[in-house]
């Protein structure tokens, strides 16, 4: 089996990735804040709600021109 090869200019995260990755911090800091307010979520829901706000933020968030191999 052989390795495919990515083009890729630097072992850092492509723009997309770390956009998803903030969103996500920053969606579980909003719920943190909310529960000092007494506003509380199932665990569950928490985790959804995390997953579906840093897919979307990742969604949005354009390639750089010849980011990560892409052209």
């Amino acid at each position: 089996m052989s390795e495919a090869s990515v083009d890729a200019p630097s072992a850092a995260p492509i723009r997309k990735v770390t956009a998803g990755g903030v969103g996500a911090a920053v969606t579980t800091i909003v719920i943190w804040v909310l529960s000092l307010f007494n506003i509380t979520m199932p665990v569950v829901v928490a985790g959804a709600l995390i997953t579906v706000i840093s897919f979307g933020v990742a969604y949005l968030v354009p390639s750089a021109p010849k980011e990560g191999g892409i052209s």
